[in-house]
């Protein structure tokens, strides 16, 4: 049986609605369409009934998820009592990481393998760019376990309610004003501030659907306005970002950091960055480190966020 398609249909069940988890859930209606099928067909019991409402429990589809939630509240107590531990013993240097678009972030993770990748026997390490919905998703599915995030302090009920029905715990660590990133040599370097109207000749490069600042510039492909943005970039990653950054003329709007004080910390900036702060913005940007309810941090997950709130904590 599908163990993935069984926490769906629990929380389809929970919930009362396919739409309603599919957004919570962060993914499509027709893969937890999927899932109700996959376990009928295993079951051979018909779990929900469609309403104009939702979805309501059959009498056998209560039965089921009912035991279905016993089963895996028994299957998580195993991998936290026995998968990790085992782990452990095997000495591995485990260290599953998703980052939402932080440089930081990525030089932390570089120290984190100085400290314990070349002399590993084992080394199992991930680092996952991505968005905010996809780095929920992949931790809720065991496949990533610690995560780095951004959101806008004017939306932090918002960020606590995801937080919450997504099933993730979430620390603070560091709060930052909306800042515009520019390369060294960039037109408005040496500016204390920016406007808006400042920017309105240069494009912004935007990652694609991403907009942590709260700002309607418009990443999305199909939501671009004029009337808001003459110009901007669209790039996938950040590789392609930061190249962009470095080669035109271009921005990006995002947290603050420091490239010099990187260098002072010993950290190899190869394209360092100007971070000047964005005016009229009524709001900043906190970055958590988030992880599943009832996962226990293993002693590299541990070393990894006490290396990024030591290098964060000097800018």
């Amino acid at each position: 049986m599908n163990i993935q398609a069984l926490r769906y249909v629990v929380q389809i069940g929970e919930i009362g609605s396919i739409n309603k988890a599919a957004q919570q859930l962060y993914i499509s209606q027709s893969t937890l369409s999927r899932a109700i099928q996959e376990i009928e067909e295993t079951t051979g019991f018909i779990i929900f009934q469609r309403s104009s409402k939702g979805v309501i429990m059959t009498h056998e589809g209560k039965k089921i998820i009912g035991q279905a939630k016993k089963l895996l509240a028994r299957i998580d107590q195993f991998e936290n009592q026995f998968f990790y531990n085992q782990l452990r013993e095997k000495d591995e240097v485990s260290l599953h990481l998703g980052v939402q678009y932080s440089y930081p972030a990525l030089l932390a993770f570089i120290r984190f393998h100085e400290e314990y990748g070349k002399d590993a026997e084992y080394l199992n390490l991930i680092f996952h760019e991505g968005r905010k919905d996809e780095i929920f998703e992949l931790i809720r599915s065991r496949l990533l376990d610690i995560g780095i995030v951004h959101y806008l302090s004017a939306e932090e009920d918002e960020f606590k309610i995801e937080c919450n029905n997504a099933e993730i715990i979430s620390e603070s660590f560091f709060e930052s004003p909306v800042c515009v990133q520019v390369r060294k040599g960039h037109p408005l370097e040496g500016k204390k501030s920016v406007s808006l109207e400042d920017l309105d000749h240069y494009p912004r490069v935007a990652f694609l659907n991403e907009d942590i600042t709260g700002i309607n510039y418009c990443s999305d492909v199909l939501q671009f306005d004029r009337n808001l943005l003459k110009r901007r970039i669209v790039v996938r990653d950040r590789g392609s970002q930061r190249e962009l950054l470095f080669k035109t003329d271009g921005y990006y709007i995002g947290n603050f950091y420091d490239t010099e004080k990187l260098k002072e910390l010993g950290f190899d900036v190869i394209m360092p960055i100007t971070c000047i702060p964005l005016e009229n913005v009524d709001a900043s940007i906190k970055t958590a480190i988030v992880h599943r309810k009832n996962y226990k941090y293993n002693q590299y997950d541990e070393r990894y966020i006490e290396i990024i709130k030591d290098l964060i904590s000097c800018f």
